[in-house]
């Protein structure tokens, strides 16, 4: 009886082998995968700039707009008309400076922010449209030269990209899943676009059309309705603040018309300009940020146009609601264009229409996923592609720092300055005040909001900083009569005057043939820096 009863626990023994558990890596989805890796890839590509490279001038307004004493100060420095931004984001940047004020301190909120960008928007194209055109759409936002420059500057962007894209994603779960947690974060997420960037009233308008029309097709409960209503009425709230305090006196002001000047073909000028073909020429230029090859662009404009026609057309049995998804990726770009018409809007290749690229991705990504028959033909095709249009692309960019700009030959020029004997006078341009700010000036406090019309007079480490508030860099015909005007108000020293260029141009070909009052006497370089000395003769 012994012998049977062992023979029959050994036989069970037997019958169920002991299997160790497969490893951790193994149960994570392939798709999570690809999307981790094209993730670090792009991080790892924003990290090798964000700490290459010195900062531009606009990342320096920042700096200087947050390296305030007080919150106060940072408020004033937010209303004054050189700043054109909503407050949230350089009040973040002033809590982030006591971390750390190096440039990679500076731009790590913006890494972040860059790289929540990135997966909400897969997710959002994903929720869409599938998997394959979500890693589509991922792929071009991160490998895009102008959203690549976006993800490490310090600039608010990459915070407006992600609040964006996580209302978007937000209001797609409150649509399948009528969940009133999702839509408070979406409307939490639209308000923090709000406080970022003044392009988010078109996000607005546009998500605020795309969920009326769901209302009016019935597609969401009355108790979700209510709180709609109730977050819109915040929203309006917000952007009256907004309007009361900062964007009424932007309006006529100079940096508005230094703006329309600075995009000049981005605004519709009737006088020389045909409505029709100024449309179609800007919305390519809209798809080159994206894309930055010319060909690319009117492809990409051409793919995006047949993917909203197919969508709307209601083909495709995997999409709910064809006609107000069609609505919602194409709306963004008319009432960009209608703007631009309007020329209360610049429309074109710049950070300007940045506020329209997640939409133009999320098209794109449709348009390839429909073009290729599976994931693996999708991923087949991207990495094929993405290497060689990535490196003619970045090598196209005008906003993608070159060796010139790199962080050591910034900081070789700094050194430069400080072996320059204490009180000695450097004459600069504004970006060279504004870098000069940042790495010669971070510890003292520049405010912009009590700062004197005419020329700038300011102290640096001991050094003085002269800076004609006016123009944006030198005006070489008028530098001759500036500097006798000097000489005889006693602000150039008998061992003559520095002349700090931030960006070479020009200007040393003019300072050459001076002779009078003062003469060159000696220039050093440093990337796409120069320090010129001059003397009387």
């Amino acid at each position: 009886m012994k012998t049977s009863v062992s023979h029959s626990r050994q036989v069970k023994a037997t019958a169920i082998p002991h299997t160790p558990p497969s490893p951790w890596y193994t149960r994570i989805p392939r798709e999570a995968w690809i999307v981790a890796i094209i993730l670090l890839l792009s991080l790892a590509f924003r990290f090798y700039f964000s700490v290459t490279f010195r900062l531009n001038p606009d990342e320096g307004f920042h700096f200087l707009f947050a390296h305030q004493p007080s919150l106060r100060d940072v408020r004033l420095e937010t209303l004054t008309g050189i700043h054109t931004y909503p407050p949230l984001y350089v009040f973040l940047l002033h809590f982030t400076m006591m971390l750390g004020q190096s440039e990679f301190a500076l731009r790590l909120p913006t890494l972040c922010f860059g790289t929540a960008f990135l997966l909400f928007a897969f997710l959002w194209t994903r929720q869409m449209f599938g998997s394959r055109a979500g890693i589509a759409a991922l792929v071009l936002l991160a490998f895009s030269p102008g959203l690549v420059s976006l993800g490490y500057e310090v600039r608010n962007y990459a915070l407006f990209l992600a609040a964006t894209t996580v209302a978007l994603y937000g209001l797609e779960r409150v649509l399948r899943d009528k969940s009133a947690q999702w839509l408070a974060i979406a409307m939490l997420a639209e308000y923090v676009s709000i406080l970022t960037n003044y392009s988010a009233v078109w996000i607005c308008i546009v998500l605020g059309i795309f969920i009326l029309v769901h209302i009016g097709k019935r597609h969401l409960n009355a108790d979700l309705v209510r709180q709609w209503v109730l977050y819109q009425l915040g929203a309006v709230g917000i952007c009256g603040w907004l309007y009361t305090t900062h964007i009424r006196s932007l309006r006529g002001s100079a940096s508005e018309a230094a703006l329309r000047r600075f995009l000049r073909d981005s605004y519709f000028w009737p006088e020389t300009d045909n409505p029709i073909s100024f449309s179609l020429r800007q919305t390519v230029a809209v798809f080159g940020y994206l894309l930055e090859l010319q060909p690319l662009a009117v492809i990409g404009a051409l793919l995006f146009a047949g993917a909203l026609i197919w969508i709307a057309s209601g083909r495709d049995q995997s999409i709910r609601h064809p006609m107000t998804t069609s609505l919602l990726l194409g709306l963004p770009v008319l009432l960009g264009c209608a703007a631009a018409l309007a020329g209360v809007f610049p429309y074109g290749n710049s950070r300007h229409s940045s506020l329209f690229q997640p939409f133009l991705a999320a098209g794109l990504g449709y348009a390839i996923s429909r073009l290729a028959p599976n994931r693996t033909a999708v991923l087949a095709i991207l990495s094929c592609a993405v290497v060689p249009w990535s490196i003619a692309a970045h090598q196209r960019a005008p906003y993608i720092p070159g060796p010139a700009d790199s962080r050591q030959s910034m900081l070789a020029a700094v050194a430069a300055i400080r072996s320059l004997p204490k009180d000695s006078t450097l004459l600069t341009d504004h970006p060279g005040l504004i870098r000069l700010g940042y790495y010669l000036g971070r510890n003292v406090y520049s405010p912009y909001h009590d700062r004197p019309h005419g020329t700038v007079d300011i102290q640096y480490d001991g050094y003085r900083l002269l800076c004609p508030c006016g123009p944006w860099t030198l005006d070489t015909q008028l530098l001759p009569g500036m500097l006798r005007d000097w000489l005889l108000a006693g602000k150039i020293p008998p061992e003559g005057l520095y002349i700090f260029q931030s960006d070479l141009s020009n200007l040393e070909t003019e300072l050459a043939s001076l002779r009078e009052p003062l003469r060159l006497q000696k220039v050093s370089r440093f990337g796409a820096s120069a320090l010129f000395h001059l003397r009387q003769p």
